[in-house]
Order: structure tokens, then sequence, then C-alpha cells
């Protein structure tokens, strides 16, 4: 829209038309609204769910603990491969995320823990 109020902009000028034709055409808003947060008992409860007595439950854990940590979208938590994550420095490194930018996260000490204790189970 903005492309077209541009072009139509000078055409009164130049061609006389007698009629604006970007009258009555206005933008859409930007709406940037702030992304939906989760309370911390919303947190709790979502932590909550994973069955901790099987492997997947686990795993579900950590992959939902390490997404509300840092902000890792859902396609980039399903697409993680643990060449991906590096135990001794805590980088997570995200390929080809949105916008088709790699880009580096830092787990904390409790996220490595985990991480640390899916690839001793991985490793049985």
């Amino acid at each position: 829209m903005k492309g077209i109020r541009n072009r139509c902009y000078m055409v009164p000028m130049r061609m006389k038309l007698g009629i604006n034709p970007q009258k009555g055409v206005y933008s859409m808003p930007n709406s940037k609204r702030l992304p939906d947060v989760l309370t911390e008992s919303e947190q709790e409860s979502l932590l909550s769910q994973p069955n901790s007595r099987y492997p997947t439950g686990q795993r579900n854990y950590t992959l939902l603990r390490t997404m509300l940590d840092t902000a890792l979208r859902s396609f980039e938590a399903v697409s993680l491969k643990w060449e991906h994550v590096d135990l001794m420095s805590g980088k997570l490194m995200v390929k080809e995320e949105k916008g088709a930018k790699d880009r580096n996260l830092w787990l904390d000490a409790d996220n490595i823990d985990l991480f640390c204790y899916e690839s001793l189970q991985e490793d049985k």
C-alpha cells in the first residue's frame, strides 16, 4: 500500500488529472503488539506436565525448560541436534532460525545439567 501511495503522490502534479487517486486510501495500522508472556504459575504448570518416570518425559521437560529460559521457538527446539549444543561453554547454536540467520543462545547451569543428563541417557 505504501508503494502505491508513493507512486500516486506525483501523479496529480505531473498529469493534472483533476482528481487525487490516493484520496480515501489509508494504510493499515502497523500493530506492534508485545508478545504474550507466561506468568510464573503458568510456567510451573507447564513444566509439571511431562512425566519424569519415563525417558520421553525427561526429554520433554528439558526441551520445555530450555524453550522457556532461552525464548527458543518450537520449530527451533524440534530441529535441535546434539552438535548444536556445546556443554562445556553452555552455547546453544540455533541454525537457520526465522529470517534465515543463525543465532547463539546461552544456557544457564541448570539447563546444562539437564542436557548433560540427557546426553548420558542417550549413550545407554
